[in-house]
């Protein structure tokens, strides 16, 4: 589960990347089975009451990237215990979007 709130230092050299405070809730924790790891993990359904987003700030571009590359990174970072970096994530999402 990511922290529910704290602050994305900014990033140095790039003033164009998010940065500040975020405030998130928790809506639901679930727990089931997965077949890929085989056996039981656990889904955080949190929403964004704060983030890193302003207003009139407009999008952040990001190049395109196909479907088949984005799943080998995600496998690979899964395999390699890379998936918990909140700051990269919080970067990321708009107030109440939910995950």
């Amino acid at each position: 589960m990511l922290p529910l709130e704290g602050e994305v230092p900014p990033v140095e050299d790039d003033d164009r990347i998010p940065s500040g405070q975020y405030r998130l809730s928790l809506l639901e924790k679930v727990d089931g089975w997965v077949w890929l790891t085989g056996g039981t993990s656990t889904a955080f359904i949190q929403r964004v009451e704060e983030s890193l987003w302003k207003e009139g700030q407009g999008p952040w571009e990001r190049p395109v990237i196909p479907v088949e590359e984005v799943a080998f990174k995600v496998a690979m970072a899964l395999e390699a215990g890379e998936l918990d970096d909140p700051e990269e994530f919080m970067r990321g999402v708009y107030n109440n979007a939910i995950f």
